[in-house]
């Protein structure tokens, strides 16, 4: 198995560093997803899976996907979590403090994989998320990816409004975003 991590320090003292621990609560989501036994999504959480086709431009010299595929993929699930919850506004942000990605399968061009992202945990300025891809049903990779609320005007870290936190925690499974051949 190969680990690949991405840190930024950006924002790192501003973060809340409940965010960082690892998390002991071992129950899966209702989509049965289990990024990490070390860092489960909330059952009753926000969650979201779509799909995507690997394409040839998403594969190296050897064929198989580069690892920025899978960062792709966890992006457009996240976006569609937003979307799907209706938070969408353009004046705060949720930049990356921190990734990491356990490659456990290579893909190639045409396969059709399903992302699903889910809120883990979320603390006074962070959110952590948790993110399978699957071929075929099959795990290819697990990735936690930590994210701090910022302010569009500060770019300094902010809490999440309390209204905010309670729907990204309660709102559950969304609708997925499936490719049509």
């Amino acid at each position: 198995k190969t680990a690949y991590e991405i840190v930024s320090r950006d924002w790192s003292s501003d973060v809340c560093s409940s965010d960082l621990s690892p998390h002991t609560d071992s129950q899966p989501s209702p989509g049965g997803i289990r990024p990490s036994d070390r860092y489960p999504p909330r059952v009753s959480a926000a969650s979201v899976v779509v799909q995507r086709r690997v394409e040839w431009s998403d594969t190296d010299a050897s064929g198989i996907h580069h690892n920025t595929f899978i960062v792709r993929l966890a992006e457009a699930a996240e976006h569609a979590l937003w979307r799907r919850v209706g938070l969408t506004d353009r004046e705060n942000f949720v930049p990356r403090v921190r990734m990491e990605i356990d490659f456990l399968k290579p893909l190639r061009a045409g396969d059709l994989v399903e992302g699903e992202i889910a809120i883990a945990e979320m603390g006074r300025t962070s959110i952590t998320f948790a993110f399978e891809a699957r071929d075929r049903g099959e795990v290819v990779a697990r990735a936690k990816i930590v994210g701090a609320l910022v302010s569009g005007q500060t770019w300094r870290p902010m809490e999440w409004p309390p209204a905010v936190k309670e729907l990204l925690l309660s709102a559950g499974p969304q609708r997925p975003e499936l490719l049509s051949d």
